[in-house]
């Protein structure tokens, strides 16, 4: 009994330096360090009740406490199968750290925070009848309880009677099918229960493998339409060189800009298609100025007349301005 009581101080001990695991998407609770009560078990299953030597099997709790979320399952220990004698080194013995469990869900109701864990063991060796016999529960502000279960009713009370830190729950009666049958081959249940994986495995493959195709198409899309932009803005570029060549200097500061992106591919795209549009508005403003402000002047060359139009218009060499 005093090694009992010595393991379990030392598990609190430990268990100062680990953090409660949780998903984004699961609300925080803020710590109550004024919290002296242990959080109770509110549900235990396996996946299936039989199950191959060696195989992995998952199982599920439901914990509640009445100020802080919970760490879930910390220790969980199996007796072997009546007449086994000693089982081997840590068969049917259970340490959980945080990469061990998953939080799947968290209510937060009136009076108490309920979360529901996910975690895998791996299914002891020697076949028989294995059965959960004691867990050790914590919540975040280090309360925690051992509870034997080595009764029928489960009414969350410690192993070696009432526990003042579950007296808040003590009330709630706890739902759990503690018998393993460990068995050679794995069971019908189990293959099923393992067909059902995959198939849901192979489902959430699938609709990935659907999405990054959509998403594949969609980028090649953007980068397909993007490279038609800058094509086409290379060539008005050109265009206004070319008709207001008195402006060629400040038209080329763009053909330089748009110089940078010639390279897109999905890495680059959102960049590309900000500064392309940036260019692009100051090239229709810069047009729109150029053709309100440009004028016309007529070169003459002997016999030969030439209209030139421009910003600052100047006759070509050879030429003279038609007074």
């Amino acid at each position: 009994m005093k090694r009992l009581y010595t393991g379990f101080i030392l598990t609190a001990l430990l268990l100062t330096h680990f953090q409660p695991f949780a998903w984004s998407a699961i609300p925080e609770v803020p710590l109550d360090k004024s919290d002296n009560l242990a959080p109770v078990l509110v549900s235990f299953n396996f996946d299936y009740a039989n199950a191959q030597a060696g195989s992995m099997l998952g199982l599920t709790i439901v914990v509640r406490d009445d100020k802080n979320q919970t760490q879930g399952f910390i220790i969980l220990e199996l007796l072997a199968p009546t007449g086994a004698g000693t089982p081997q080194r840590q068969e049917g013995y259970y340490y959980f750290a945080n990469p061990d469990k998953t939080l799947v869900s968290r209510v937060i109701g009136t009076g108490y925070i309920e979360d529901t864990w996910k975690m895998r063991i791996k299914v002891p060796s020697l076949v028989g009848q294995w059965s959960a016999n004691r867990l050790v529960i914590y919540d975040s502000a280090n309360n925690g309880m051992q509870l034997s279960m080595d009764r029928e009713l489960c009414s969350n009370r410690g192993g070696n009677g009432p526990s003042d830190a579950s007296k808040s729950f003590v009330d709630l009666p706890c739902q759990y099918s503690k018998a393993l049958q460990v068995t050679k081959d794995p069971s019908r249940e189990q293959l099923e229960a393992e067909a059902k994986i995959k198939l849901e495995t192979d489902a959430k493959t699938k609709a990935a493998a659907d999405k990054a195709a959509i998403d594949n198409a969609a980028s090649e899309a953007r980068i397909n339409a993007a490279k038609s932009k800058y094509s086409e803005l290379s060539l008005e570029i050109d265009r206004l060189i070319k008709n207001y060549p008195s402006k060629k200097s400040e038209i080329e500061l763009y053909k330089k800009k748009i110089s940078l992106f010639e390279r897109i591919d999905q890495a680059n795209i959102p960049t590309v298609e900000l500064n392309l549009a940036g260019i692009e508005t100051k090239l229709v403003m810069m047009k729109s100025v150029y053709g309100k402000i440009a004028r016309t002047i007529t070169c003459t060359k002997g016999k030969v007349t030439k209209k030139v139009t421009d910003v600052t218009p100047k006759c070509p060499a050879g030429y003279k301005v038609k007074k």
